[in-house]
Parts: C-alpha cells; structure tokens; sequence
C-alpha cells in the first residue's frame, strides 16, 4: 500500500483538509493539488475545483505540474491551463494555405508532382519508396476514393438536387458530424477504455496519461519515444493549436476512409455518396472547429469569432468540457448534441 493509501486509512477513508494539505508521497506538491482540491473546499458529492493535470498522490515520480494555485482566482488557473502556450501555435491561415498549394499547381505542376511524390513515398533506407505514416496513407486512399466517386458521377448528381433535397442533406451532414464527433469524443475521453484492446492505447494517447512525469526532466520527443512519459490532449489542450494546418485538418482521415468505403455496398446508389461527400466537408470543419476553440481569441480570424458560439463550438463552450470531462462532448457545432450526449453519457 502506498503512503497516500495507508494515510488515507488512518482518516478512517474520508477526505479531511489534514489528507488534504499533506504531503503523502514527498514530492512537494500536497494531496488536494494533486488530486484536484487544491483549496480543500471539496464536499462528498460535489465536484474537486481542478478536473484536469491530475496525478498520483502515493507516486513521488507521479507530479500534477500544477504546484502553485491561487484560491482566490481558480478561474485564472484554468485559463492558464486550457490556453498554455497557445501563443505558439501555427499562424498559417488554413483557407490561404489551400490557395497558395493549388497556385503551386497550377503554376508549377511539375515540382509540385515531384514534392507530393516525396512526401507521400520518402525513400528508404534502401531506396525504396516508403508510405510516411497511417494517416499520409489514409489520405492517399481517400483522394483515389473520391477520384471513384466522381467518376461514378457523384458530383454530376448533386447539381441534379432540388433546393430541399439540399437542405435535407446539409441538415442531416451537420447533425451527423455533431454527433459522430461527441460519441467519439465519449469514447477516447473514458479511461475505463484504456486498457481495452485496440481502442485502449488510442484513448490513453487522447487523454495523455502520463507514464512518468518528472519536474526536473518534462517529457521530450525522445523520453515519449521509449514511453517514459506521453503527453496527449487532457494535459496539454492547447497542443492542437501548434503545427502546420494541413497536418492537423486529417488527423480524421482514417476513420473517414472507412465512412467513403460504405457507399461501395451499392455504389450506384447516389443519395448515399452525395451525403457522404458533403458529411467529409463538415468533418474538416470539424477538425478545424476544434482547433479554432483551443486557440486564443484574440488569435480566432473575425470570421470564425461570429461564427462561434452560433454555428461553432466557441471556446467557453469547450473548454467546460476541459474543465470536468464530463460534458460538452460535441466538437463541431456543440450545442446540437450537447444535451443528449451529456445526459445520456453521464447520467
């Protein structure tokens, strides 16, 4: 039994201020900070303050990086929490970077062939083209997808809908894609999945379950290589704000190659393509939506900003999600299925 444990029994396994503000494992932080009552105000029942960057308090090497906490301004911790380095994030505007690829195109087709060659096929040690990863392969097979469906006349047919057929299909791409993204949200943000097979390693990266956290030695790119420590969304939000645009807007695009798949169980049936080309416009609204929530206001394009909060998740929206991890699932639209999904998840 850890030194937490044994001090929990000896307060006859209720939560006292002294459990609280003791130091059960020694590595300087206090029970309540790392369990998320920082202040020990928490009540059997009730909700801890602090839901997020919680560790182990029987762990010396298990530490919450949350050491110093203000009482009186929670609000302000939780900023500086779900916001952490979001001043880092990649500037590159999504719409203009799309432009600037197709005038690379269009005005330099022949090194623009040669750069997607290799980006999609780098050479090996022996010299053999090598597919980079799962999701530039996943990518790869959704454009020879949608290749197929434009010869089986999918975009031909749309221009065929009526105004209602469009307004029906739009309205039920949007709810789709709001619901898909809260059930997958539920499933990657339980931690009673952690240990299943297959799905278990993809929802302990999402949550970032750290394996080993260390004040004096934070998690590197050669520390999470050979799994000494892993850093996921749950412990660092803002992480999503940080990269090229283009890497991030198909992180989905293995689970969207298997959605394309479907349509092939009658590929001549139109409406079911169509509706499937117009959930793919959403899901990249999606991603981008998500990203767009994580980042600074101030960083949000005007656009986007008078969008939020209407069409889109905004940030006080997703970020009371960040807060408990139990509501505001949804990462499209938010408030289309964030009553069903947190009721009936949770309830």
């Amino acid at each position: 039994m850890s030194e937490f444990g044994k001090h929990f029994r000896e307060a006859d396994y209720k939560w006292s201020k002294e459990l609280c503000l003791q130091d059960s494992d020694g590595d300087g932080e206090p029970n309540g900070v790392e369990l998320g009552d920082p202040c020990c105000l928490w009540q059997e029942g009730e909700l801890p303050s602090r839901s997020w960057q919680l560790s182990d308090p029987g762990n010396k090497k298990s530490l919450s990086a949350f050491p110093y906490v203000n009482c009186s301004e929670l609000r302000l911790d939780f900023d500086r929490f779900y916001f952490h380095r979001a001043n880092d994030e990649d500037n590159s505007n999504p719409i203009l970077w799309t432009l600037q690829m197709l005038g690379q195109l269009i005005f330099h087709p022949i090194d623009s062939t040669i750069f997607l060659k290799n980006y999609f096929f780098p050479r090996g040690k022996d010299g053999e083209p090598r597919l980079r990863s799962t999701k530039n392969t996943s990518t790869f097979i959704l454009g020879i997808l949608f290749i197929i469906y434009a010869y089986l006349g999918t975009f031909r047919d749309m221009f065929k809908m009526s105004g209602r057929q469009w307004i029906l299909m739009v309205a039920g791409a949007i709810l789709w894609t709001d619901i898909a993204s809260g059930l997958l949200h539920v499933v990657l943000d339980n931690p009673l999945l952690n240990h299943w097979p297959i799905i278990g390693p993809e929802a302990a990266a999402f949550q970032g379950i750290p394996l080993v956290v260390i004040r004096e030695f934070p998690c590197t790119s050669i520390l999470i290589t050979l799994r000494l420590c892993s850093i996921g969304h749950h412990y660092d939000p803002s992480a999503i704000t940080r990269g090229p645009w283009y890497e991030f807007i198909r992180e989905h695009h293995v689970v969207a190659v298997l959605l394309t798949l479907q349509a092939f169980v009658n590929p001549f049936y139109a409406p079911v393509r169509i509706f499937i080309s117009i959930v793919h416009i959403f899901l990249h609204l999606m991603m981008a939506a998500h990203r767009w929530s994580h980042m600074l206001p101030s960083k949000v394009p005007w656009l986007v900003r008078i969008a939020q909060g209407t069409f889109l998740i905004s940030q006080d929206h997703h970020s009371s999600h960040h807060a408990t991890y139990d509501n505001n699932f949804a990462i499209f639209n938010g408030p289309l299925s964030a009553h069903y999904l947190t009721n009936s998840t949770i309830a």
